[in-house]
């Protein structure tokens, strides 16, 4: 266990190296941009190191952030940390959920009202933004592709990722609204309507009476969930995780989407039959192998009806690479919580173990790369070295394994 131990100082040097006056950068050069979703995923991680530089970028995170909302409440996806300029490219809609979240995590670390309420009305704008993304009033989101941090994949429509995050910000905004002595309901009453959407769309149980009592009420609630769930349940009958997307009138992949269904269970929105059901398919399908953990599963090819040219781009999204399969240390941190708060500690360990070693991994011949992404045949390391995510969940996940800690 002496790796796992290294493996945390050196996650914890990395974070230190992506820090700066603006806010958490992606990676320490190749991405030197304050992202929404990298910053927010590495508050998980900087928020546990007691570090007065870290929690100071993780604050200022969410200041450039909100500096730079837009004016109908969008924020954007990243900033430059070296210029004024407003972002050129805001293909997100992930970037408001994950402000919503990391606003609230933030709060519920320090306590700090004043902050919270500096920020509120800027909440209140980005949780309108993504009410308005709701264009045909189902109560999910609705997106295109390449919405999500999956940036080149064709989720679309009803996206799994991006209403996980949707519950968990309307959840976020009602325990905020409440600190600040104000109206919580309407929050908390969409969330409760979000999760179990999510619950009976995105899910095919294996009991054949329950299906039938989906596809009943998925019909009343949307004249046409109920012509998509029959076609998914006449296809896949039961699959043991939530799809990928939902399209109109046409059912997703029936493919693993690893981060989406990890968020389920870290959130607590799948229950514990569920979450045991989706870290068994990833341990006994190879999911987590050659590191925690693949992006999805299986892979897409071309002649799927998820095959897009664009994946070609750059050799970016070919089959075991990126996000159509490739591995992410990120997301394996986060499985490694899943595992740790699903009480199964063993595997916890044996998999933190395995993520030390995937972070160690360095394309340039040196140690810790702490690498974007590895591919998922050759197990070699491709993409940008010390990304911020990839150390800042590395410590969330040592400190679920070894200290009981979590911040989710």
């Amino acid at each position: 266990m002496e790796l796992v131990h290294q493996a945390y100082e050196h996650a914890r040097q990395t974070l230190l190296e992506c820090t700066d006056p603006r806010g958490i950068k992606a990676a320490a050069a190749y991405y030197p941009h304050v992202w929404a979703r990298d910053g927010m995923i590495c508050l998980y991680g900087a928020l546990q190191l007691e570090d007065e530089r870290t929690l100071t970028a993780a604050r200022n995170t969410l200041v450039t952030l909100g500096e730079f909302m837009g004016d109908t409440g969008h924020v954007p996806n990243f900033l430059p940390v070296d210029a004024e300029d407003r972002p050129r490219i805001n293909n997100s809609l992930d970037s408001n959920e994950w402000y919503i979240i990391g606003q609230e995590l933030y709060f519920r670390t320090f306590a700090d009202l004043a902050f919270l309420e500096e920020n509120w009305a800027r909440l209140e704008r980005a949780v309108l933004w993504l009410r308005c993304q709701d264009y045909n009033d189902c109560g999910l989101l609705e997106a295109h592709e390449g919405a999500d941090w999956a940036d080149l994949l064709a989720n679309r429509f009803n996206v799994l990722f991006t209403n996980v995050l949707y519950w968990r910000s309307l959840r976020a905004m009602a325990s905020m609204a409440e600190a600040l002595g104000k109206d919580a309901r309407p929050y908390e009453q969409s969330s409760i309507e979000v999760e179990e959407i999510i619950n009976k769309l995105f899910f095919l149980p294996e009991d054949a009476q329950e299906r039938e009592r989906n596809l009943k009420w998925l019909g009343d609630m949307n004249g046409e969930w109920d012509k998509v769930y029959s076609q998914m349940s006449a296809k896949w009958w039961y699959r043991p995780y939530y799809l990928p997307y939902v399209e109109w009138r046409i059912p997703g992949e029936e493919r693993l989407d690893t981060l989406g269904n990890l968020l389920c269970i870290v959130y607590g929105l799948a229950g514990e039959n569920r979450a045991s059901g989706i870290l068994d398919y990833i341990r006994e399908y190879g999911v987590n192998r050659p590191y925690p953990a693949r992006a999805c599963y299986p892979v897409l090819w071309p002649g799927n009806p998820d095959w897009r040219e664009y994946y070609l781009n750059r050799e970016y999204c070919k089959p075991h690479s990126a996000h159509n399969g490739g591995v992410w240390p990120f997301i394996g941190g986060f499985y490694v919580c899943a595992l740790a708060m699903s009480g199964r500690k063993q595997e916890a360990q044996r998999e933190l173990e395995a993520l030390a070693h995937a972070n160690r991994l360095s394309r340039t011949g040196g140690e810790w790369g702490f690498n974007e992404l590895i591919h998922a045949e050759s197990g070699l390391p491709i993409g940008a070295e010390k990304q911020a995510w990839s150390a800042a969940m590395y410590v969330s996940a040592y400190n679920a394994v070894t200290h009981g800690l979590r911040l989710f």
